[in-house]
């Protein structure tokens, strides 16, 4: 919805960002949306990038902070990390969404002068980067091995973030991961494409055509 608790969560028309990039995050369960409002925003500069819980769409389940700039896109890292082994927020404990997560995520949330990199173990981020560019940002990409973070920014040029083998953590390989995580993983690999077998059970599932 546009409005919580008697103000607007988004930005409309007349904020300043052609570019507002969603991300589901690499587990399916959480969608990370830029281009939102602060909960407590009174005046201009309070803007913030809103999380919501994948089927629960009444209200984000978390607003996270982008500085003074409207936030422009989020990015999942690809890669699962151990909770309990490594990383500046693990072993973190708490209340909030992702507290009983097996695991945890990296994202990083793009405004348009800055970047913030946020774990699933802390509301606060692990780095914030700035100056980078000499306009606005438009766009962010993890490598597959997590290790590169690519900043693209209308100025024509593309920075790089990188960072050293468990600096963010310990990855999880696919076999410590829980099932469904698995599963839905390989599907993705695939394109989304079901094995021969699925196909023809859809197929003759009530309601296909």
């Amino acid at each position: 919805p546009p409005r919580r608790a008697g103000h607007f969560i988004f930005g409309d028309e007349n904020l300043p960002t052609f570019f507002r990039r969603l991300a589901w995050s690499p587990d399916g369960a959480f969608l990370a949306v830029p281009a939102g409002l602060a909960a407590s925003r009174q005046s201009a500069g309070d803007y913030a990038a809103h999380v919501y819980a994948r089927g629960a769409w009444s209200h984000p389940v978390l607003s996270l902070p982008t500085l003074a700039k409207p936030s422009v896109a989020v990015s999942f890292c690809p890669v699962f990390f151990d909770r309990e082994q490594g990383g500046p927020g693990a072993g973190s404990e708490g209340e909030g969404p992702f507290s009983e997560l097996p695991y945890r995520m990296v994202f990083a949330a793009a405004s348009l002068d800055a970047v913030a990199v946020y774990d699933t173990c802390s509301p606060e981020p692990l780095t914030v980067i700035t100056g980078l560019h000499y306009a606005g940002i438009t766009e962010l990409a993890w490598s597959p091995d997590g290790e590169l973070l690519a900043i693209s920014s209308s100025d024509g040029y593309c920075s790089f973030v990188s960072f050293e083998a468990g600096e963010l953590g310990r990855p999880l390989a696919d076999a410590d991961l829980p099932e469904f995580v698995r599963e839905r993983r390989e599907l993705m690999r695939s394109g989304f494409v079901l094995p021969p077998e699925d196909e023809a059970a859809d197929a003759k599932s009530p309601g296909a055509d």
